[in-house]
């Protein structure tokens, strides 16, 4: 997960320094309204920049020695406004996003060199704001965040088996395990499901044996058991019942206690 979690930084950060920069590194200013070109030594044009009162207005576009194009984007008054969006060498696009003022507002998108998007947000004022989706190369999706005023509110992360069938899902909160965790085997049947609050388990966990052998739940509170721990047989008939008192089994056959929670003290 850490790697996950890595990448996507890695991707945010390079790919909003392009979006940012890429479109500004166009011809200097002049001095009135005019059309301003360049062009690389082997005579192929490399840009097209238009002015008005010496600063960039309307659309400027920038082209590869190929002479595919490289970005394109408007600017109003010498700042970006507007659509912007980048291609690769191969003429595929790479980034689009939208800018208001000089500053990064709208819908961004960026895509892998295959097609397939890869990750889609939104910013406000030049802060990320709002729902970011992110997409692995089979595109699936394995990460998504939601931001306001540019800081982390909460995250979402999915795993996959190589069928394509998924993993887990598990959900964060300023970087803590905080909501919904479920698993899945590589069927698709449920296999786990468990409830987080600001890193700990809290509420009733489940868990579901292979082939339909049974079923195991639990109760939480703060990361302790506490309350119930109920196991079913596979003619859903209970099997096992113990009770809890934050970690301590206070109720219940001892020897089952003993198997379900070999590391905690029985019967204070």
């Amino acid at each position: 997960m850490k790697k996950l979690l890595a990448l996507f930084l890695v991707t945010t950060l390079v790919s909003t320094s392009a979006l940012s920069g890429i479109a500004l590194s166009g011809s200097s200013s002049v001095s009135d309204d005019e059309t301003k070109y360049s062009y690389y030594e082997n005579g192929q044009k490399e840009s097209e920049v238009n002015f008005k009162d010496g600063k960039k207005d309307g659309k400027s576009t920038w082209w590869y020695t190929t002479s595919l194009k490289k970005s394109e984007g408007n600017y109003k008054d010498g700042k970006q406004d507007g659509k912007h969006t980048w291609w690769d060498l191969n003429g595929q696009i790479e980034a689009e996003g939208n800018y208001k003022d000089g500053k990064q507002d709208g819908k961004h998108t960026w895509w892998y060199e295959s097609g397939k998007k890869n990750s889609e947000g939104n910013y406000k004022n030049g802060k990320v704001d709002g729902k970011w989706t992110r997409w692995d190369e089979n595109g699936q999706i394995d990460l998504e965040r939601n931001y306001k005023d540019g800081e982390l509110v909460s995250e979402t992360k999915y795993s996959y088996y190589e069928n394509g069938q998924k993993k887990w899902e598990e959900n964060y909160k300023d970087g803590k395990l905080d909501g919904k965790y479920t698993a899945w085997d590589e069927n698709g049947q449920k296999k786990w499901e468990e409830n987080y609050k600001d890193g700990k388990q809290d509420g009733k966990s489940t868990m579901w044996y292979e082939d339909g052998e049974g079923i195991q739940e639990e109760n939480y509170k703060e990361g302790k058991l506490d309350g119930k721990l109920t196991y079913w047989d596979e003619n859903n008939q209970i099997l096992i019942e113990l009770n809890f008192k934050d970690d301590v089994c206070i109720s219940g056959d001892i020897e089952w206690c003993e198997f379900f929670t070999p590391s905690r003290p029985l019967y204070p």
